[in-house]
């Protein structure tokens, strides 16, 4: 059996230092459960947005 859980954010990037580094520290407790990243995705909100949406899907595979 599979189970997933998708993890939503966003955020405002700023223009002139652009994106260093992002962390999501709330994924470090379904890593520990065994979950592992199955996809990520990321779009800008909008045409002239500066904020960033990024969707994480975890997959955790179970036996039966």
């Amino acid at each position: 059996m599979q189970k997933f859980i998708i993890v939503n954010t966003s955020y405002e990037v700023d223009k002139e230092s652009g994106i260093r580094e992002i962390e999501f520290p709330q994924l470090n407790k379904y890593f520990d459960l065994g979950f592992e990243i199955k996809e990520i995705h990321q779009s800008v909100l909008g045409e002239n947005s500066d904020v960033l949406s990024t969707t994480i899907i975890l997959e955790k595979l179970e036996d039966i």
